[in-house]
């Protein structure tokens, strides 16, 4: 999971009251705050809220939506409210306020972390998207509940606390450990096309001859292509050092998507990226390499699908167990 930390500092020039009460009325917030698309009512708590489920819907600039649902855990009026978060989010999420010279402070921590499969695969590259459209949503607000009370909105700040050092949301991609996944994986995906096609009917020496001189054409030109497909030692070679450049590449490209999530779900996301492969190996690259089209059948995408399971539970299993020695060796 990708793990966030984002403050908000918002300061109205209001008495506290009011911004509290406004803060703590959040079935309201879709009337004035712009983003909160919904909040529902899930359950009622104690007298005081504590134990209070609403489900919560908000839209950003960015073109997806999040749902979650918090429950209070402390409620300390006109000073602080707390709830953990579950859902497409999972964490914590703290209000403060303070009142000094006519001037009401409001401080807001969230530290989630993210549970969506495509929000995690594309956090490496998103991060700094994803925290502005958080907030972008919380400026929404300073203004909204700004205008709500007419008041003035003398400052609104917004950062990103670091991570701890040494935290699971903050891994490093293990170049040694992608060289073994990405040659595990091919080598798993070949077999398996082999046993594919010999259920399937078809000569598996025949079909590894000919998917031989497909991929060295990358390199040789179609001139290596059949008929007819027999052995050549330096076709061979060429295409091996295709397959093998391919193999790490997409390997360590799957690696640094998947990092962070737990096992499970990057072998989930291991066999999505094999299929998006497929697609666009098979039906992308062949406008470079026509001769590609040969392999558009589903054993073809069954080796692919199977290439990034590997690949992925491969990464995850060496590299856990590379912690836990590490882990060792400090004790």
């Amino acid at each position: 999971m990708a793990e966030y930390r984002l403050v908000a500092t918002w300061r109205l020039a209001s008495p506290l009251q009011p911004v509290f009460d406004a803060i703590f009325d959040s079935l309201q917030w879709p009337a004035w705050w712009p983003g909160a698309d919904a909040v529902e009512q899930r359950f009622d708590g104690d007298a005081d809220g504590v134990g209070s489920v609403r489900h919560y819907t908000w839209k950003g600039k960015l073109p997806y939506r999040l749902r979650f649902d918090a429950q209070a855990t402390r409620i300390v009026p006109p000073e602080l409210l707390e709830a953990s978060i579950s859902g497409d989010l999972e964490g914590m999420g703290r209000w403060t306020f303070s009142h000094q010279a006519g001037i009401t402070t409001v401080h807001y921590e969230w530290h989630v972390r993210t549970t969506r499969l495509w929000m995690n695969i594309a956090a490496p590259a998103a991060r700094n998207l994803f925290s502005s459209n958080h907030h972008a949503l919380m400026q929404q607000g300073a203004e909204a509940l700004a205008r709500r009370l007419d008041t003035r909105l003398i400052e609104a700040a917004y950062r990103e606390l670091p991570i701890a050092p040494g935290a699971a949301s903050q891994p490093k991609l293990r170049l040694a450990l992608v060289a073994v996944s990405g040659m595990a994986a091919g080598t798993v995906a070949t077999i398996v096309q082999v046993v594919l096609w010999w259920l399937a009917a078809r000569s598996p020496l025949d079909m590894l001859l000919r998917d031989t001189r497909l991929a060295a054409a990358i390199v040789l030109g179609p001139a290596v292509l059949p008929p007819p497909a027999t052995l050549d030692w330096r076709i061979t070679l060429v295409a091996a050092l295709v397959h093998i450049a391919l193999s790490l590449a997409y390997a360590a490209l799957l690696n640094a998507l998947t990092m962070r999530l737990d096992a499970v779900r990057s072998v989930l996301a291991g066999c999505l990226f094999g299929l998006l492969l497929f697609g666009i190996n098979i039906y992308g690259f062949t406008a470079l390499f026509p001769w590609f089209e040969a392999s558009r059948d589903w054993i073809t995408a069954a080796a692919h699908a199977v290439f990034g399971m590997t690949a992925a539970a491969t990464y995850r299993l060496w590299n856990d167990r590379a912690a836990a020695f590490r882990q060792q060796q400090t004790v």
